[in-house]
């Protein structure tokens, strides 16, 4: 861990992996678009009714929000930063790649509604599900490893950013209150351990939500 917010390895981790997310969101998108071809006149009347598209506002308003709100937007967006350049590059590129890796989602939410959906499969399961039921598991190995790095790097940069503003806006203010000043000296490695302590709290506090959820549910 580093004292500086900016970590050009971890956003060069999350280019890779966002990459990866949007090669194996189209490649699905593809195999449903021209590999499944009998499921698109059913699902296409699925669709058109009126409870079908009932939530699809809400969505979008939330979708639209998180990319501000959310603590690992914000921070590859705003925090990481650093030259002007940048930020005039992700107003065509960021909007692109949201465009790119939406053109799927109809065409895999039809189908799966389709094919799977009698079958009592979960939404959540389709681009999973849809390339295991024609028998396509190279396709569908590539739509897992597309939905566990988009995971993986969600889950590890919402961590460190969480633990930098815990730090930040917590921990600092509170051991300033209790006589901790920066005059003490080179205060790196303070800094490193309380975002170290953050990042244990949060994935303690997620792994209690977690149990809690599953005895709920049981």
């Amino acid at each position: 861990a580093r004292a500086t917010e900016h970590n050009r390895g971890l956003v060069l981790a999350m280019a890779l992996e966002s990459g990866l997310k949007l090669v194996a969101m189209l490649a699905v998108g593809a195999f449903v678009a021209f590999g499944l071809p009998d499921a698109a006149p059913v699902a296409t009347a699925q669709a058109s009714s009126p409870a079908a598209g009932g939530g699809f506002v809400p969505l979008m308003l939330l979708g639209a929000l998180a990319m501000a709100i959310l603590p690992h937007q914000f921070h590859v967006g705003f925090v990481e930063g650093r030259e002007e350049r940048h930020l005039h590059t992700a107003r065509w590129l960021f909007p692109l790649y949201l465009v790119l890796i939406a053109l799927p989602v109809l065409p895999l939410a039809i189908a799966g509604e389709a094919a799977l959906g009698a079958l009592g499969v979960p939404a959540d399961l389709y681009v999973l599900a849809l390339p295991l039921s024609e028998g396509a598991e190279g396709m569908a190995l590539l739509a897992f490893l597309g939905g566990l790095s988009a995971a993986t790097g969600m889950l590890i940069l919402a961590t460190l950013t969480l633990s930098v503003m815990i730090g930040n806006h917590w921990l600092t203010p509170l051991r300033l209150r209790g006589g901790w000043r920066a005059g003490e000296g080179d205060l790196r490695g303070a800094v490193v351990r309380q975002r170290r302590f953050g990042i244990a709290v949060l994935l303690a506090a997620a792994w209690a939500y977690s149990r809690m959820l599953g005895e709920n549910e049981a």
